[in-house]
């Protein structure tokens, strides 16, 4: 029998494939959804853009102050290699090793005009951009989730200069990326908070308690 993490693994390099291919035919970015990750800092579908070698990747809003930090040392227009990610918890991954170069760096604020934000100040803390192969990745020192265009509008890009963006908003996103989007693809990825409840571990839990177990 295949085990389960081993499933999941082959389930995310489908979704990765799946997404790189349907990018190439369609006119808008397909949204990879890593539903998962409530800590905005899990690895899995950054770990398998970068093995898919993946040319246009968008991965807003992940959390990693240290990265932030490596990337305001080494300074716009070099390249730094750092680990990044998993900074949270034991579901998280493991931290990755990238190397790429430092597209900007500076405090993350502006005011929000998503439909849920507008108006908003919002703070993403110290944060830093880089250019990992074919993946754009944002880094942040405070979490929050991608649910409007602000997090790539506000530092000079637009959805559309990517053929994938991924987010970990649950919800909220739809209402601005299912038209950004050319399609939404939800990647069963391992994270603190899965929808599956299946994934986890339990102990102690009383029979009947729906849908962990059965009377």
């Amino acid at each position: 029998m295949v085990r389960t993490n081993e499933k999941r693994a082959r389930k995310k390099a489908i979704v990765a494939r799946a997404a790189i291919k349907k990018a190439e035919r369609a006119s808008k970015p397909i949204i990879i959804l890593d539903h998962a990750d409530r800590t905005n800092d899990t690895t899995f579908v950054l770990r398998e853009l970068l093995e898919q070698k993946t040319q246009s990747a968008a991965l807003p809003l992940f959390k990693d102050s240290k990265a932030v930090k490596a990337c305001g040392e080494a300074g716009v227009g070099n390249t730094v290699e750092v680990n990044v990610g998993a900074g949270t918890g034991w579901r998280d991954g493991g931290p990755v090793k990238v190397k790429g170069k430092v597209l900007w760096v500076g405090e993350g604020k502006y005011v929000g005009t998503g439909p849920m934000r507008k108006g908003l100040h919002a703070d993403h803390g110290p944060t830093a951009i880089m250019k990992v192969d074919g993946v754009w990745l944002q880094l942040t020192t405070f979490g929050s989730s991608l649910i409007d265009e602000d997090p790539i509008i506000q530092f000079g890009y637009k959805p559309s200069d990517f053929d994938i963006i991924v987010t970990k908003s649950k919800t909220h996103f739809r209402a601005v990326y299912e038209k950004v989007g050319e399609e939404i693809i939800i990647v069963d990825a391992p994270g603190q908070c899965p929808a599956d409840l299946s994934v986890f571990q339990y102990k102690n839990v009383p029979s009947g308690v729906y849908p962990i177990t059965k009377k």
